[in-house]
């Protein structure tokens, strides 16, 4: 809400795009460690490329030529689409940092059989359909003592401050995930290559996807919003949040309290928001009187 000529505006920019870099952090920790939960569906993976493309075009080096193959008749595959953005927008963003003088970043997707034969070199690869997503640089490449390495977390061939190590690790963990894998080839001073393999859907999944709803907070007109958590700052936030998007809020400090509140204002309020863990009642101790007291 501050005008971009307040003294605090700058300072308040900073801490935002540290609070972000933080979440960011975070999120590759989990994507990592496998613990991010994944809202999987039918996924065309044309759709990351057009959108990390769109994203690239405005903020890669323009020295870096972008080359986009993506098969027209490309099958679907059972993926979370954020969490695919992110493997791609990863292998780019590594792709980047390695031509430094420029070069020329190609972006590919295929469908693909893959065979007994190719299985052998592969140790997670396995036989049958896949859909493979391949970014290609023209790069410094990998050297062969580090290849081994590449998706280690913390490893990095960076100089220090310019990579936390985490990018490829993230791409394994999301992918694994996945029931996928991923595969590179490398040579110093001629570029690399990655190739990402997900199973490919077959039968009525992939000749029906679901439709993803909107990620936006949609705008209120009023409705009443009760809001409990236990947390003043986070209840503070929220509230300014919903807020500012067109809700009135009520806030509660703790799960009986939203149960008084309830009691008191049941005929005018349209959500309630608990937190799962608060004093007194729990969220889900709460969610159960407020059940037996409308159903």
């Amino acid at each position: 809400g501050l005008a971009k000529d307040a003294p605090e505006y700058e300072l308040a920019a900073a801490i935002e795009q540290a609070a972000w870099r933080a979440a960011d952090l975070t999120r590759q920790l989990l994507g990592f460690s496998r613990q991010t939960l994944l809202w999987l569906r039918p996924v065309n993976l044309n759709d990351s490329v057009a959108e990390v493309v769109a994203l690239l075009k405005r903020t890669i080096d323009p020295r870096i030529a972008l080359e986009v193959a993506c098969a027209p008749d490309l099958g679907w595959a059972q993926a979370d689409p954020g969490q695919m953005n992110q493997v791609l927008m990863n292998l780019c963003i590594n792709a980047c940092d390695a031509m430094l003088e420029g070069g020329r970043l190609r972006i590919e997707t295929s469908n693909q059989i893959v065979d007994e034969e190719h299985t052998q070199g592969v140790v997670e690869a396995r036989a049958g359909a896949f859909i493979r997503l391949r970014a290609t640089d023209t790069g410094c490449g990998v050297a062969p003592e580090n290849l081994p390495r590449i998706f280690d977390p913390f490893f990095t061939t960076k100089q220090p401050g310019k990579g936390t190590g985490l990018g490829l690790a993230m791409v394994f963990g999301i992918v694994k995930q996945h029931e996928g894998w991923v595969e590179c080839l490398s040579e110093l001073g001629r570029g690399a290559c990655f190739d990402v393999y997900l199973p490919a859907l077959t039968g009525p999944a992939a000749a029906a996807p679901a439709v993803a709803p909107s990620a936006a907070l949609t705008a209120g007109r009023g409705e009443v919003v009760l809001l409990a958590d236990d947390n003043e700052m986070l209840r503070s936030l929220g509230a300014t949040i919903l807020r500012h998007h067109g809700y009135r809020v009520l806030l509660a400090e703790d799960g009986q309290e939203a149960v008084e509140a309830y009691e008191r204002e049941s005929g005018r309020i349209d959500l309630i928001v608990l937190d799962l863990t608060m004093p007194r009642l729990s969220g889900r101790e709460a969610l159960q009187q407020l059940r037996n007291i409308n159903p």
